[in-house]
């Protein structure tokens, strides 16, 4: 399966300048990331250095790249993206637009349409957009507190048992608008709205009946703050990446309830030596008032996505294991490059990595659930652009993770 993506993706890369994220569903962090209730998985919103500005004399490209991935928590995974965006003479991406279609074997199958505007009027703003359809075949729920409902049914490390899976629909729509406050300082704003509807509900969610068991509308307003010191957006090695916000709601035709809640989120890279980087992350997530419960599975901030538990977060763990209200996420990898070739006249690194994950998560009137896993795998740099991972991970379960994944977890 690693050598029929890889293949595909060498093929397909025949541009010289980065790409965009790949639209597959099974990541983290982002992307990348399905609809709640299963959003992207992959960081969502490409981030490159502060203040862009617009290319000069760029031309317009157009790539296409077919996807065949692999995910202990969403199966097999196939799917394609075709991505038009603008390239100056040295090589710099200017606004780009992708469209995607996805479809995996045991959860989300979507189609989505994303872009992003950069350097607009001249000034350091830039905005992302990304709309989404979607249909969930094998979403999870935990039990309320993620704490099984008593049910004696062993989680697993991939797809949810059926008791906690649940079948539904959701459109998704994000738009976030970017700009520069001073050196690595930014701002940003982010516009969200998702409508599910739960049309065969597991076990565990017809018994527990939370908020929103039946179908609920959720809109998010979000202001925050971000700060980016990051070499590169894909692969950095070197850097800091932090941002915090607010967010919240009102009922109305948007929104079933009142919600709100505040993100903070902090990534690090450091060169160890040459071809060799520690990268580690924190994230704190906490959702307050009327929360439906789909939304305990997503968190919120510029990376926003699913989880925790799976491929982008807790590999080892069952996909969304460890939702709630209050979320923590901890983790640390080290990322190898150890060759590299030219094949088809195009460039590939080659390496290895290893890490562990770590997390919590809380419902109000319910004890913690925590979560560990460690992972080892191989991974491909292709172009300085397109981050192929297989990665096997272990978090006590009784079962290993595989996961096939495009781009890093963070």
């Amino acid at each position: 399966m690693l050598a029929v993506a890889l293949a595909l993706l060498v093929a397909a890369a025949g541009e010289p300048a980065p790409l965009p994220d790949p639209l597959p569903a099974t990541r983290g962090e982002g992307a990348s990331p399905a609809t709640p209730p299963l959003p992207p998985t992959t960081s969502p919103t490409p981030t490159p250095p502060p203040t862009p500005t617009r290319p000069q004399a760029a031309t317009l490209q157009l790539t296409a790249i077919p996807i065949v991935s692999y995910g202990s928590d969403v199966g097999l995974q196939l799917g394609g993206a075709a991505y038009l965006y603008e390239l100056d003479a040295a090589g710099n991406r200017g606004d780009w637009g992708a469209l995607g279609i996805s479809w995996t074997e045991r959860g989300p199958r979507s189609v989505e349409l994303k872009g992003e505007l950069l350097g607009i009027g001249g000034t350091s703003l830039r905005t992302f957009a990304q709309v989404k359809a979607s249909l969930d075949t094998r979403a999870p729920y935990w039990g309320e507190g993620a704490a099984l409902g008593g049910l004696p049914i062993a989680p697993g490390a991939g797809s949810p048992p059926p008791p906690f899976a649940y079948r539904a629909t959701a459109p998704w729509v994000s738009l976030v608008l970017r700009g520069a406050l001073a050196g690595p300082f930014g701002w940003w704003t982010r516009l969200r709205y998702t409508e599910v509807a739960v049309t065969e509900p597991g076990a565990a969610l017809a018994a527990a009946a939370p908020p929103g068991a039946r179908g609920a509308r959720s809109t998010l307003l979000h202001a925050g703050v971000v700060y980016d010191t990051r070499d590169r957006s894909s692969s950095p090695s070197a850097g800091w990446l932090a941002d915090a916000s607010v967010f919240g709601s009102a009922p109305g035709p948007l929104a079933s309830q009142a919600m709100g809640g505040a993100n903070a989120g902090v990534r690090g890279y450091f060169l160890l030596r040459e071809g060799a980087v520690l990268a580690a992350r924190a994230l704190y997530d906490l959702k307050l008032g009327g929360v439906p419960f789909f939304e305990r599975s997503l968190y919120e901030g510029l990376g926003y996505g699913e989880g925790l538990g799976g491929a982008g977060t807790i590999r080892g763990l069952a996909r969304d294991r460890l939702s709630g209200e209050e979320k923590v996420l901890i983790g640390a990898e080290l990322r190898t490059w150890l060759a590299e070739t030219w094949w088809l006249g195009r460039h590939q690194q080659w390496g290895l990595s290893a890490g562990v994950d770590g997390g919590r998560s809380r419902d109000r009137g319910h004890v913690p659930v925590f979560g560990l896993g460690g992972f080892g795998g191989l991974r491909v740099l292709l172009q300085q652009a397109v981050v192929v991972r297989l990665e096997v991970g272990f978090a006590g379960q009784g079962a290993l993770g595989y996961y096939l994944s495009f781009d890093e977890a963070f």
